[in-house]
């Protein structure tokens, strides 16, 4: 009896501590978030650019052939974004297919919210894989990106794809927004941009997770110099290609 009566009171502070430190660990986060909400929303220097400043982006890069995917007003609103451009690539020479999404904007507050992880989720997706890395550009330097792998359950099978997405903030690269929340922290001034660009291949109902990976890979190495080259102060090398492309065939 002596044992358990010594050992209870030390339940007790230990179950006290575990409950301290989890309120503790909860009012941060709360504070961090609004600290970084705050500092997001503050009205900034930004650098606005056209809407159709995006479409600047060649539709012809290297092997890659690009075919504008148009989208709905109301869509491009629920973007919070000030320029959108939604395209596919075809890689004419392995016949491996992109989908290529660039969202830029000045209001970081409006943009860091639709994240794969929470745009697919909320529509039905389960994330399967979620790893931050750094690929080569076709110019040599380093990207650093992250690979998310969603299935959701369809009448005809899973449907499954690949997501590479990065940040461009104020010309620099991010693999995440966790350089926006580092930038709050250390109280350094307003964002002038960000960019996110998402690059997507499906998986099939057969989860070639493979075949999907290596296409977001390769065509974000092409591709990383010319984007780069959109936005103020990014490394980036603008393509060479024509804008539009040529006839099929030429």
């Amino acid at each position: 009896m002596a044992t358990s009566t010594t050992k209870a009171p030390n339940r007790k502070r230990s179950v006290s501590a575990a409950v301290a430190v989890t309120v503790a660990l909860l009012l941060a986060s709360g504070i961090a978030y609004r600290i970084a909400a705050d500092y997001l929303g503050r009205s900034t220097n930004g650098e606005p650019i056209p809407s159709d400043a995006l479409e600047r982006l060649p539709l012809v890069i290297g092997p890659w052939r690009g075919q504008t995917v148009p989208i709905d007003e109301w869509v491009f609103k629920a973007t919070d974004a000030d320029a959108v451009l939604n395209r596919t690539y075809r890689n004419e020479r392995s016949g491996q297919v992109a989908g290529l999404y660039i969202a830029y904007g000045v209001r970081a507050r409006d943009l860091t919210p639709h994240r794969p992880p929470v745009c697919y989720r909320g529509n039905g997706f389960v994330i399967e894989r979620d790893d931050p890395l750094k690929i080569a550009l076709a110019d040599k330097s380093p990207l650093p990106c992250t690979i998310y792998e969603f299935t959701r359950a369809g009448r005809g099978g899973p449907q499954a794809v690949t997501v590479l997405n990065y940040y461009v903030i104020d010309g620099q690269y991010a693999a995440d927004v966790s350089l926006l929340r580092s930038r709050a922290w250390r109280g350094q001034g307003g964002v002038r941009y960000v960019a996110q660009v998402q690059i997507t291949s499906s998986a099939g109902p057969y989860l070639d997770w493979r075949s999907a990976e290596e296409t977001v890979r390769a065509f974000a190495g092409e591709a990383g110099p010319p984007i780069g080259a959109l936005f103020p102060g990014a490394p980036g090398v603008a393509a060479t290609q024509p804008t539009t492309a040529p006839p099929a065939g030429e």
